[in-house]
Protein backbone atom coordinates (compact mmCIF):
# COMPACT_ATOMS: atom_id res chain seq x y z
CA UNK A 1 0.00 0.00 0.00
CA UNK A 2 2.21 2.77 -1.34
CA UNK A 3 1.04 6.09 -2.75
CA UNK A 4 2.98 8.78 -4.58
CA UNK A 5 2.91 12.29 -3.11
CA UNK A 6 2.69 15.55 -5.03
CA UNK A 7 6.44 16.07 -4.73
CA UNK A 8 7.17 12.77 -6.45
CA UNK A 9 8.05 10.81 -3.30
CA UNK A 10 6.17 7.79 -2.07
CA UNK A 11 4.60 7.06 1.30
CA UNK A 12 2.66 4.19 2.90
CA UNK A 13 -1.08 4.60 3.37
CA UNK A 14 -2.72 2.98 6.43
CA UNK A 15 -5.70 0.75 5.87
CA UNK A 16 -6.97 -2.83 6.15
CA UNK A 17 -5.99 -2.97 9.83
CA UNK A 18 -2.50 -1.52 9.40
CA UNK A 19 -1.17 1.18 11.72
CA UNK A 20 1.05 4.04 10.58
CA UNK A 21 4.21 4.70 12.64
CA UNK A 22 6.63 7.57 12.29
CA UNK A 23 9.76 5.68 13.24
CA UNK A 24 12.50 4.31 11.03
CA UNK A 25 13.16 1.58 8.53
CA UNK A 26 11.19 -1.68 8.53
CA UNK A 27 11.75 -4.87 6.56
CA UNK A 28 8.08 -5.14 5.59
CA UNK A 29 7.94 -1.73 3.86
CA UNK A 30 9.31 -1.41 0.31
CA UNK A 31 12.40 0.78 0.19
CA UNK A 32 10.63 3.05 -2.30
CA UNK A 33 8.38 4.04 0.58
CA UNK A 34 11.39 5.49 2.36
CA UNK A 35 12.61 7.87 -0.32
CA UNK A 36 12.30 11.08 1.66
CA UNK A 37 14.36 14.26 1.86
CA UNK A 38 14.21 14.10 5.67
CA UNK A 39 15.08 10.65 6.95
CA UNK A 40 13.58 11.51 10.34
CA UNK A 41 10.09 11.46 8.78
CA UNK A 42 10.21 7.85 7.57
CA UNK A 43 6.99 5.97 8.21
CA UNK A 44 6.23 2.28 8.58
CA UNK A 45 3.16 0.10 8.78
CA UNK A 46 2.49 -2.68 11.28
CA UNK A 47 -0.42 -5.06 11.70
CA UNK A 48 -2.56 -4.99 14.89
CA UNK A 49 -0.62 -6.32 17.88
CA UNK A 50 2.73 -6.17 16.14
CA UNK A 51 5.72 -4.22 17.41
CA UNK A 52 7.95 -2.44 14.90
CA UNK A 53 10.69 -4.74 13.65
CA UNK A 54 13.96 -4.85 15.54
CA UNK A 55 15.64 -3.13 12.62
CA UNK A 56 13.06 -0.35 12.86
CA UNK A 57 13.65 0.15 16.56
CA UNK A 58 17.41 0.29 16.13
CA UNK A 59 17.09 2.73 13.25
CA UNK A 60 14.70 4.91 15.26
CA UNK A 61 17.19 5.07 18.13
CA UNK A 62 20.02 6.02 15.77
CA UNK A 63 17.86 8.79 14.32
CA UNK A 64 17.08 10.07 17.81
CA UNK A 65 20.78 10.02 18.68
CA UNK A 66 21.62 11.99 15.54
CA UNK A 67 19.20 14.73 16.61
CA UNK A 68 20.87 15.01 20.01
CA UNK A 69 23.10 18.13 20.15
CA UNK A 70 26.19 16.09 21.00
CA UNK A 71 25.16 12.96 19.12
CA UNK A 72 25.40 9.48 20.56
CA UNK A 73 26.85 10.33 23.97
CA UNK A 74 26.83 7.91 26.90
CA UNK A 75 23.71 9.63 28.22
CA UNK A 76 22.00 9.27 24.85
CA UNK A 77 23.05 5.62 24.58
CA UNK A 78 21.51 5.01 28.01
CA UNK A 79 18.24 6.32 26.55
CA UNK A 80 18.38 3.79 23.68
CA UNK A 81 17.19 0.52 25.26
CA UNK A 82 17.48 -1.64 22.14
CA UNK A 83 20.99 -0.49 21.22
CA UNK A 84 21.95 -0.75 24.87
CA UNK A 85 21.06 -4.44 25.04
CA UNK A 86 22.22 -5.45 21.57
CA UNK A 87 25.62 -3.81 21.82
CA UNK A 88 26.39 -3.52 25.51
CA UNK A 89 24.30 -6.01 27.46
CA UNK A 90 22.88 -3.04 29.35
CA UNK A 91 26.08 -1.01 29.75
CA UNK A 92 26.18 2.35 27.84
CA UNK A 93 29.98 2.53 27.69
CA UNK A 94 30.28 -1.00 26.29
CA UNK A 95 27.47 -0.35 23.81
CA UNK A 96 29.04 2.86 22.51
CA UNK A 97 32.46 1.24 22.25
CA UNK A 98 30.96 -1.74 20.43
CA UNK A 99 29.39 0.54 17.82
CA UNK A 100 32.66 2.44 17.33
CA UNK A 101 34.60 -0.83 17.06
CA UNK A 102 32.15 -2.12 14.46
CA UNK A 103 32.60 1.00 12.34
CA UNK A 104 36.38 0.60 12.62
CA UNK A 105 36.01 -3.04 11.61
CA UNK A 106 34.07 -2.02 8.50
CA UNK A 107 36.78 0.51 7.68
CA UNK A 108 39.52 -2.11 8.13
CA UNK A 109 37.68 -4.45 5.77
CA UNK A 110 37.17 -1.63 3.24
CA UNK A 111 33.41 -1.92 3.70
CA UNK A 112 32.88 1.52 5.25
CA UNK A 113 31.74 3.58 2.27
CA UNK A 114 30.87 7.28 2.35
CA UNK A 115 27.40 6.73 3.92
CA UNK A 116 28.90 4.87 6.89
CA UNK A 117 31.51 7.59 7.39
CA UNK A 118 28.86 10.30 7.16
CA UNK A 119 26.64 8.46 9.64
CA UNK A 120 29.54 8.14 12.10
CA UNK A 121 30.21 11.86 11.82
CA UNK A 122 26.55 12.84 12.20
CA UNK A 123 26.28 10.67 15.32
CA UNK A 124 29.20 12.52 16.86
CA UNK A 125 31.43 9.43 16.81
CA UNK A 126 33.96 10.99 14.46
CA UNK A 127 33.19 14.68 15.12
CA UNK A 128 32.51 16.16 18.56
CA UNK A 129 30.93 19.37 17.21
CA UNK A 130 27.93 20.46 19.26
CA UNK A 131 25.14 20.45 16.64
CA UNK A 132 24.08 17.97 13.99
CA UNK A 133 24.15 20.62 11.26
CA UNK A 134 27.67 21.66 12.19
CA UNK A 135 28.80 18.04 12.04
CA UNK A 136 27.29 17.69 8.56
CA UNK A 137 28.96 20.93 7.44
CA UNK A 138 32.34 19.82 8.77
CA UNK A 139 32.04 16.48 6.99
CA UNK A 140 31.05 18.21 3.75
CA UNK A 141 34.00 20.57 3.99
CA UNK A 142 36.41 17.69 4.57
CA UNK A 143 35.13 15.56 1.69
CA UNK A 144 33.91 18.25 -0.72
CA UNK A 145 30.13 17.76 -0.47
CA UNK A 146 27.22 20.11 0.13
CA UNK A 147 25.25 19.70 3.35
CA UNK A 148 22.28 18.24 1.49
CA UNK A 149 24.49 15.55 -0.07
CA UNK A 150 26.06 14.76 3.29
CA UNK A 151 22.59 14.46 4.82
CA UNK A 152 21.64 11.89 2.20
CA UNK A 153 24.85 9.98 2.88
CA UNK A 154 24.08 10.07 6.59
CA UNK A 155 20.52 8.85 6.02
CA UNK A 156 21.76 5.87 4.02
CA UNK A 157 24.57 5.19 6.47
CA UNK A 158 22.20 5.03 9.44
CA UNK A 159 20.08 2.46 7.62
CA UNK A 160 23.19 0.40 6.86
CA UNK A 161 24.33 0.60 10.48
CA UNK A 162 20.91 -0.47 11.71
CA UNK A 163 20.99 -3.47 9.39
CA UNK A 164 24.46 -4.59 10.45
CA UNK A 165 23.73 -4.09 14.15
CA UNK A 166 20.62 -6.23 14.01
CA UNK A 167 22.25 -8.98 11.98
CA UNK A 168 25.34 -9.04 14.22
CA UNK A 169 24.10 -8.35 17.76
CA UNK A 170 26.64 -8.44 20.58
CA UNK A 171 30.17 -9.69 19.85
CA UNK A 172 30.75 -6.88 17.33
CA UNK A 173 34.32 -6.94 18.54
CA UNK A 174 35.83 -9.80 20.46
CA UNK A 175 38.90 -10.63 22.46
CA UNK A 176 39.48 -14.38 22.74
CA UNK A 177 41.93 -16.50 24.69
CA UNK A 178 42.57 -20.10 23.64
CA UNK A 179 44.15 -22.03 26.50
CA UNK A 180 45.92 -25.37 26.14
CA UNK A 181 46.57 -27.36 29.31
CA UNK A 182 48.12 -30.79 28.98
CA UNK A 183 49.99 -33.34 31.07
CA UNK A 184 53.60 -33.74 29.89
CA UNK A 185 55.52 -36.79 31.07
CA UNK A 186 57.92 -37.13 28.15
CA UNK A 187 60.72 -36.75 30.70
CA UNK A 188 59.96 -39.20 33.55
CA UNK A 189 62.22 -37.22 35.86
CA UNK A 190 60.18 -33.99 35.54
CA UNK A 191 56.56 -34.81 34.77
CA UNK A 192 54.11 -31.93 35.04
CA UNK A 193 51.60 -29.63 33.44
CA UNK A 194 52.19 -27.38 30.43
CA UNK A 195 50.01 -24.28 30.01
CA UNK A 196 50.09 -22.38 26.72
CA UNK A 197 47.84 -19.65 25.30
CA UNK A 198 46.94 -17.89 22.07
CA UNK A 199 45.09 -14.57 22.18
CA UNK A 200 43.07 -12.98 19.38
CA UNK A 201 41.99 -9.36 19.33
CA UNK A 202 40.86 -6.79 16.78
CA UNK A 203 43.64 -4.31 16.03
CA UNK A 204 41.45 -1.39 17.14
CA UNK A 205 40.63 -2.96 20.54
CA UNK A 206 43.14 -2.03 23.23
CA UNK A 207 44.15 -5.08 25.25
CA UNK A 208 47.14 -5.33 27.57
CA UNK A 209 49.49 -8.31 27.64
CA UNK A 210 48.14 -11.55 29.06
CA UNK A 211 49.31 -11.99 32.65
CA UNK A 212 49.97 -15.33 34.37
CA UNK A 213 50.65 -15.81 38.05
CA UNK A 214 51.14 -18.92 40.20
CA UNK A 215 50.79 -19.58 43.92
CA UNK A 216 49.46 -21.86 46.59
CA UNK A 217 46.23 -19.85 46.73
CA UNK A 218 44.65 -16.82 45.09
CA UNK A 219 46.10 -14.32 47.57
CA UNK A 220 49.67 -15.56 47.26
CA UNK A 221 50.61 -15.24 43.60
CA UNK A 222 53.90 -14.71 41.77
CA UNK A 223 53.77 -13.27 38.25
CA UNK A 224 55.61 -15.35 35.64
CA UNK A 225 57.17 -13.56 32.63
CA UNK A 226 55.82 -14.90 29.35
CA UNK A 227 57.55 -15.18 25.98
CA UNK A 228 55.36 -14.13 23.08
CA UNK A 229 55.20 -13.99 19.31
CA UNK A 230 52.66 -11.62 17.75
CA UNK A 231 51.27 -11.59 14.23
CA UNK A 232 48.88 -9.04 12.71
CA UNK A 233 46.71 -9.25 9.63
CA UNK A 234 44.23 -6.71 8.32
CA UNK A 235 41.80 -7.11 11.22
CA UNK A 236 43.28 -9.37 13.90
CA UNK A 237 46.30 -9.40 16.20
CA UNK A 238 47.19 -12.96 17.19
CA UNK A 239 49.69 -13.48 20.00
CA UNK A 240 51.16 -16.86 20.90
CA UNK A 241 52.41 -17.37 24.45
CA UNK A 242 55.09 -20.01 24.99
CA UNK A 243 54.16 -22.80 27.43
CA UNK A 244 54.75 -22.49 31.15
CA UNK A 245 55.72 -25.81 32.78
CA UNK A 246 54.65 -26.80 36.28
CA UNK A 247 56.71 -29.85 37.27
CA UNK A 248 57.07 -32.11 40.30
CA UNK A 249 53.98 -30.71 42.01
CA UNK A 250 53.35 -31.99 45.52
CA UNK A 251 50.47 -29.74 46.58
CA UNK A 252 47.58 -27.76 45.15
CA UNK A 253 48.61 -24.96 42.79
CA UNK A 254 46.47 -22.01 41.73
CA UNK A 255 47.22 -20.47 38.33
CA UNK A 256 45.57 -17.14 37.54
CA UNK A 257 45.43 -15.60 34.08
CA UNK A 258 44.28 -12.05 33.51
CA UNK A 259 43.82 -10.20 30.24
CA UNK A 260 42.80 -6.60 30.98
CA UNK A 261 41.59 -4.31 28.23
CA UNK A 262 38.65 -2.58 26.62
CA UNK A 263 36.59 -5.76 26.25
CA UNK A 264 36.10 -8.69 28.58
CA UNK A 265 37.83 -11.68 27.00
CA UNK A 266 36.25 -15.01 26.21
CA UNK A 267 38.29 -17.98 27.44
CA UNK A 268 38.21 -21.33 25.62
CA UNK A 269 40.15 -24.18 27.23
CA UNK A 270 41.40 -27.52 25.94
CA UNK A 271 42.56 -29.88 28.71
CA UNK A 272 44.45 -33.08 27.85
CA UNK A 273 44.96 -35.06 31.06
CA UNK A 274 44.30 -38.74 30.35
CA UNK A 275 47.40 -39.99 32.20
CA UNK A 276 47.63 -37.17 34.73
CA UNK A 277 47.29 -37.61 38.48
CA UNK A 278 44.92 -35.39 40.43
CA UNK A 279 42.35 -33.02 38.94
CA UNK A 280 41.87 -29.60 37.36
CA UNK A 281 39.11 -27.08 38.12
CA UNK A 282 38.73 -23.86 36.10
CA UNK A 283 36.69 -20.71 36.68
CA UNK A 284 36.29 -17.50 34.68
CA UNK A 285 35.26 -14.22 36.33
CA UNK A 286 35.49 -11.01 34.30
CA UNK A 287 38.92 -10.73 32.73
CA UNK A 288 40.37 -13.36 35.11
CA UNK A 289 40.63 -17.09 34.59
CA UNK A 290 41.57 -19.39 37.46
CA UNK A 291 43.04 -22.89 37.20
CA UNK A 292 43.27 -25.00 40.34
CA UNK A 293 45.53 -28.07 39.96
CA UNK A 294 45.25 -30.67 42.69
CA UNK A 295 47.74 -33.55 42.85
Amino acid sequence: MIAETTDGHTQPIPGDGWTLHRLGLAFDVPLTALDYEDDDSYQILTRPGERPALLTQVHHELLAARKNPYGLTLEQMAACPVLLELLGNGDPLTARRSLIHHIHELEAADQADMPIRAAAASLGLADQTKTHLDRLNNFGTEYGYEQRQVRRFSDKGLRELAATITTRPLNLARSNVDLFIHWDDTDPATPGWAIAAITHQHWFVHMEALQLSIGSHRNDQTTIPLETTAQRDKVWITTRYEPVFLTNLTATVVVTLRWPGELLPKYTTLIASDQAPGSIVTEAVGDRYGIVITQ
